[in-house]
């Protein structure tokens, strides 16, 4: 017969643990297993963020830092208040420029729709563009495109919402769906009625 192992919750965890789930949605029908539960998914998610491309996670921080000072030194207000805003704004450019890559700006090499698989691409929500159309693609206009992009994305409401039956393709799909919820929650973006 196999030994059980019991392990008990410290009781300092436990205090924690049911302080911030009576403090969570005004301690409405929030159990302590769902405080735990929403913990080790949070965990689970930090996981996947900690194997995110690392200049990325660390230019990311560096935004973060930049706005945190700012709404230090400012304004805490920094998406209200016109003139905080710019400041995030132009010390986060001032900060990239510094570590811009040396050398001449080229385009990438042409690629064709179908090369891409953007033929065969007709997901829910998807942003109607096209690879390199232009003759002359140049940084502006890929900026465009690919913030038009991320600002449909940010916009519409999750997937999931819209096609309850939808599923990621990928685990980096389900990553993406989350984070632009996350975000839409961050900047309290309202649905579209």
């Amino acid at each position: 017969m196999a030994e059980t192992m019991s392990i008990r919750m410290p009781e300092w965890m436990k205090a924690q643990l049911v302080a911030s789930a009576a403090s969570r949605r005004q301690g409405k029908g929030w159990t302590l297993t769902q405080e735990i539960l929403r913990r080790v998914y949070d965990a689970l998610r930090q996981e996947r963020e900690d194997r995110r491309d690392p200049p990325a996670r660390a230019l990311c921080h560096l935004l973060a830092e930049t706005i945190r000072t700012v709404g230090h030194s400012v304004s805490p207000d920094w998406r209200s208040d016109p003139f905080a805003y710019r400041t995030v704004r132009l010390a986060f450019d001032r900060i990239l420029d510094e570590w811009a890559p040396p050398g001449e700006i080229r385009p990438p090499a042409r690629r064709s729709k179908a090369a891409h698989g953007m033929e065969s691409v007709k997901h829910p929500g998807s942003v109607g563009f096209y690879l390199w159309g232009e003759d002359e693609m140049t940084p502006e206009k890929m900026a465009h495109m690919v913030s038009s992009i991320v600002l449909a994305e940010l916009t519409r409401p999750p997937l999931t919402e819209i096609y309850p039956e939808w599923k990621p393709w990928t685990r980096e799909g389900e990553d993406l769906e989350y984070t632009m919820a996350d975000a839409r929650r961050g900047l309290q973006i309202k649905k579209e009625e």
